[in-house]
């Protein structure tokens, strides 16, 4: 039997992953982890991320 969100316990893991921290802290590791994912494409990670490049450089040099 699949369980639904509703239906699991606190001890139970989630079907998808937990993140933790703020949404600038996700936000930072997504940016991040499709750089990685791109080997550093900052088009390729801006396309698929769904952002413009001019948005990728703004949010890099906020980090």
């Amino acid at each position: 039997m699949k369980l639904t969100p509703r239906d699991q316990q606190d001890d139970e893991p989630a079907d998808s992953p937990i993140f933790e921290g703020t949404l600038r802290d996700m936000e930072k590791q997504a940016i991040l982890n499709n750089l990685e994912k791109f080997n550093g494409n900052k088009d390729l990670t801006a396309q698929h991320l769904g952002i413009s490049r001019a948005t990728l450089w703004r949010k890099l040099k906020e980090m």
